[in-house]
């Protein structure tokens, strides 16, 4: 794995250093092509990816996959200028695919989630530090295997919570 994301950063940086293209136009096609989506409905940003969060360790370089949200979300708040969240939670739900085995539901310790989270702080938080900021994960089971994180003002989060959990299926039985 650690070489191949190394020829694909590579060939990124490659394609606009050689190119006309820059890197933001091309990484922003790079995350819909990830299945990056961003939408906001009363007052909760929610950011998915077509995909698990990565095992903490299993990739070496950032930009192969905090490049491509990165962008997106620059993209997304130059097109809709959201308020920065000043006291908020952000909670990551991973989602996993129903039909294959449970054995694939990793740890919380497992997944890195402080890198989105410094990237989603860039863009949408006031601060992402303990003070203001609390983080909820939760597991899910669903049609196929994603990432979605929603971010709300603390107040939204009880709300939001009961609806998720009669809405979806959960792991766990909080």
């Amino acid at each position: 794995m650690i070489y191949s994301e190394r020829i694909i950063c590579r060939l990124r940086h490659l394609l606009y250093t050689a190119t006309s293209i820059k890197k933001a136009e091309y990484m922003q096609s790079v995350a819909q092509i990830h299945g990056t989506s961003i939408e906001e409905n009363n007052g909760i940003v929610k950011i998915t990816f077509s995909s698990l969060m990565l095992k903490r360790k299993q990739w070496q370089s950032s930009d192969l996959l905090i490049d491509p949200p990165y962008f997106a979300l620059s993209d997304y708040t130059d097109r809709h200028m959201p308020q920065k969240f000043r006291e908020c939670v952000v909670c990551f739900v991973n989602v996993y695919c129903r039909d294959l085995p449970s054995r694939r539901i990793r740890d919380y310790g497992n997944v890195e989630l402080k890198q989105a989270l410094d990237v989603i702080g860039v863009f949408l938080l006031e601060d992402d530090s303990g003070r203001l900021c609390d983080v909820y994960n939760t597991t899910e089971l669903g049609e196929a295997d994603c990432t979605c994180i929603f971010i709300m003002r603390k107040d939204c989060f009880p709300e939001w919570l009961a609806k998720r959990q009669n809405q979806v299926q959960a792991i766990s039985d909080f």
